[in-house]
């Protein structure tokens, strides 16, 4: 069964910005103008190939967002 299922699955990783609100107790690590400020989202993960020809993978919220799941 490894043998079969093991070619699909695969590592994820997603590097971008995400936009923030600033506040006083926080600093902004790539600042723009007004009230945002944008920090580097870097996110790893895994997913599993659900069509290989359409380039569907399978995969949690938290990798493609970048927020950590509710516990």
């Amino acid at each position: 069964m490894i043998e079969k299922v093991l070619p699909s699955i695969v590592s994820i990783r997603v590097q971008g910005f995400e936009a923030v609100e600033e506040n006083a107790a926080q600093q902004p690590a790539f600042g723009v103008s007004g009230n945002e400020s944008f920090r580097e989202l870097v996110a790893t993960g895994s997913g599993v190939i659900v069509d290989a020809a359409g380039g569907i993978i399978l995969t949690n919220d938290h990798v493609l967002t970048g927020h950590k799941p509710s516990r």
